[in-house]
Order: C-alpha cells, then sequence, then structure tokens
C-alpha cells in the first residue's frame, strides 16, 4: 500500500523546519560526502566515476528562498499514484518549450484551479523554477530587485554565473515575478495538491523532498541513519508511471539513496540517460544543459545530456549505457528495485 503522507508532515514541528533548512543550505554537499565515503570503491570504473560531477541536474540558486522543504496533500489523503494526463494539452511539452512563464502560468492557471493534476504540477514547476533562479539572480534586499544591465554586470565577473544564463532566466521570469507573482500563490501547495491528485511526477518530487527533510532532521538529531523508507515507496510507486520526468527525478536522488560515490554517480546518469531515452526534454536548448553548460567552456553549440555525458566520461561510458540498460530491462520486467536501481543505504 502507498503511505499516508500527513502524519509525517504533522510531525515536522517549526523548529525542526528552521533547522532542516538551516542544515540544507550549509550542510548537505559535507553530510552527502561523509557518507558517500564510507564504503569503498566496488571497481575501477566505480573509483573513476566517484570524482565525476552529478552535474546537468536542474538549476539550484545558491540563494534559495526558504519555503517547507514538504509538500504536504491537502486533507492528509493518501498517495495512490495513477495517470494523469490531460489528453486534451500536452501541458509538460507546453513548459518545456515555453519562454516565457507568465504567459505559460496564465494559461494553465484556471485548470490548475478546477484539479487538473498536470496543470497543478506544471503551474508549481514553472513557479518554482522562477522564484529560485530569478530569486538568486535578481533579487535584492528589502524587497528590491536588479535591473538586467546590474544583473549581467554582476554575472560577468563572478565565476558561478553566466550572462546567458542570466538573459535565458530574465526572458523566462521577469514578467511572471514583476507583475504577476502574487496572484498564484505558494509554489508548494500547487505540488501537493498536485501529489494529493496522484500526478506521478509531483509524488516523485515530494519523495525527494522528503529524503532532504529526513537527512537533516537526523543530522539535527545527531542520529547517523536517514529513514528513508517512505519516499523510497513513493518512488517506487512513481517509477510505475514509466514518466521520463520521474526518471530524471529519481537519478537526482541518488546521492540520498546510495552509499557509494562511483555508484552514485553510475546510476544517477544513468537514470538521467534514461530519461533523455524516453523524451525528456535533454536537447541543446534545454533549461538543462544551458545550466550545466554555464561554467564549462568545452560545452558545444550543439551539446546535449548524452554528448555532456560521452565527452566527460570518455571511456567510462560505456559502464553508463550498460546500467542505463539494465534500468530499461529492469522496469519492462517489473523488477527495477533490486539492488543499484532504486537502493536504500546499507
Amino acid at each position: 500500500p502507498i503511505p499516508t503522507l500527513a502524519g509525517r508532515f504533522r510531525a515536522m514541528t517549526l523548529s525542526s523546519r528552521v533547522v532542516i533548512w538551516t542544515s540544507l543550505l550549509l550542510g548537505a554537499g559535507m553530510l552527502v560526502a561523509y557518507w558517500q565515503s564510507k564504503a569503498p570503491p566496488a571497481d575501477d570504473t566505480v573509483a573513476r566515476l566517484s570524482s565525476a560531477p552529478h552535474a546537468v541536474s536542474a538549476p539550484k540558486p545558491v540563494q534559495a528562498e526558504l519555503s517547507p522543504p514538504v509538500a504536504q496533500p491537502a486533507g492528509g489523503m493518501s498517495v495512490e499514484p495513477r495517470t494523469t494526463r490531460n489528453v486534451a494539452r500536452d501541458i509538460s511539452r507546453e513548459f518545456r518549450l515555453s519562454r516565457n512563464y507568465a504567459d505559460y502560468a496564465a494559461g494553465i492557471h484556471a485548470m490548475a484551479e478546477q484539479g487538473d493534476p498536470d496543470a497543478q504540477y506544471y503551474l508549481f514547476a514553472a513557479l518554482d523554477f522562477c522564484d529560485r533562479e530569478y530569486g538568486a539572480l535578481f533579487r535584492l534586499p528589502n524587497q528590491r530587485w536588479r535591473t538586467l544591465d546590474q544583473a549581467l554586470a554582476r554575472a560577468a565577473v563572478r565565476p558561478t554565473e553566466n550572462t546567458r544564463w542570466v538573459e535565458r532566466v530574465y526572458a523566462t521570469c521577469h514578467t511572471l515575478m514583476q507583475n504577476q507573482r502574487n496572484r498564484y500563490g505558494d509554489a508548494r501547495d500547487w505540488l501537493a495538491k498536485a501529489t494529493a491528485s496522484g500526478h506521478s511526477v509531483a509524488i516523485a518530487k515530494t519523495a525527494n523532498d522528503m529524503l532532504i527533510a529526513d537527512v537533516m532532521a537526523r543530522a539535527a538529531s545527531q542520529l547517523e541513519q536517514p529513514d528513508n523508507s517512505v519516499p523510497r515507496e513513493l518512488l517506487a510507486a512513481a517509477v510505475e508511471s514509466r514518466d521520463p520526468a520521474v526518471f530524471w527525478l529519481i537519478g537526482e536522488a541518488q546521492p540520498l539513496l546510495v552509499a557509494e560515490a562511483g555508484t552514485v554517480t553510475l546510476n544517477q546518469w544513468a537514470w538521467w540517460l534514461l530519461a533523455c531515452q524516453h523524451g525528456y526534454d535533454c536537447g541543446a536548448d534545454s533549461l538543462l544543459v544551458e545550466f550545466s553548460c554555464r561554467l564549462d567552456q568545452l560545452c558545444q553549440v550543439d551539446e546535449t545530456v548524452e554528448s555532456y555525458a560521452r565527452r566527460y566520461f570518455q571511456t567510462d561510458y560505456a559502464a553508463i549505457a550498460a546500467r542505463t540498460a539494465e534500468l530499461a530491462a529492469a522496469i519492462d520486467s517489473g523488477s527495477w528495485a533490486q539492488p543499484g536501481l532504486i537502493e536504500r543505504r546499507p
């Protein structure tokens, strides 16, 4: 049975949330590195991969706006994944193609309010992206904003930023953030509604948030072993949808699911390539590639997620491709939960 989430969320006190997010911003990387260092590499390929980047991921801002880390389904509903695609509109494709989230959000807001799970999740995704990325690049103290020229000048002298990325975020989010943001409310309220409706990608996103919250709560309590059984069950349910966005999110979760650093990289890139093979937006114009290439001078104008992996890993790419094939076969046969696919820490 799919677990009920409400009890887990209600158990988190306000002080726990503060501790969780303070720890997340300051120590998540160190914590993951600690667990990854506890097991020796299994072979030479895994050893080499242990130093590889867990990159080409969803953009993570330097200064994220603090918000509750876990979306609570309304009314404490149990979460049962089901087919939620809107047959009249491909809302996820519209999201991938959109370069103006103000127009996109306005176009699906009424559908989200009427209970369409696709619209609810992708409204969350658009709002969450702009809250994080536009906020990180343009927000100033006292509710003021940088101009585009100011943000470009700042990016030109900062090693962690890129002017092309600043322009992309500005074009995508400026109108939404400056003129329309308040009408849509808290982005995570839409995630909670989509999760409660059984939207598979929303469930996977909620599971990832729970993994982070569990790790931080355990760290605050000085307990070494995080309890990730509930988010793992949610990921297990979500993967049945075969939605490529679910595959990508499972890849992002690997550092919190697998103890061995090299295996993290192997699994992570395998899940990401599997997502690409099933239609995830991994092309040269995708946000994912543009974000990842903002600091990589070797990226080509036609770079894709797959070409990025081939170029970076070189001879080790064959091991990632083999794991990708294993994942595809395991999911097709219903045996995806074997060790190394969605894996609990030993």
